[in-house]
């Protein structure tokens, strides 16, 4: 029989953060005031809120096995995403991300929720390219 401790790590609301929508093999994703449409291969049902989708600064699509950013509207070469009393930097790359990774919030929280008692905790942080 095992002893393991199951561990419940869960996305919190973020503010600075949405997904918008999702389907057909796309994410509409907010970040800041950024809104993104990006591929996401595991997206595979039909989109549920379609009329979001033309609202979108940028939408990402592959061409000639090349990723590019589509700019609907004025997106900033790089901008501000806050996150708790943090603000992470946000930008568009060529390989259809932004410097952020939303699913990664729970491993900040649990990393925050550990090192609060310290008196100058040294961390190193191997996963410094998720954003946090």
């Amino acid at each position: 029989m095992s002893t393991s401790k199951r561990i419940d790590i869960t996305a919190n609301a973020w503010s600075g953060y949405e997904l918008l929508d999702s389907g057909e093999n796309m994410k509409l994703e907010r970040f800041g005031e950024v809104v993104v449409a990006r591929p996401e291969t595991q997206a595979l049902w039909l989109k549920k809120q379609p009329e979001l989708w033309s609202k979108a600064d940028a939408f990402f699509s592959w061409e000639k096995k090349k990723g590019a950013w589509k700019i609907a509207k004025d997106v900033p070469e790089k901008w501000q995403v806050p996150w708790k009393k943090m603000h992470l930097n946000a930008q568009l790359t060529s390989f259809k991300h932004t410097g952020i990774f939303p699913e990664q919030a729970p491993n900040w929280e649990w990393i925050e929720a550990r090192t609060k008692a310290l008196k100058n905790p040294k961390v190193l942080n191997l996963f410094g390219y998720t954003g946090g």
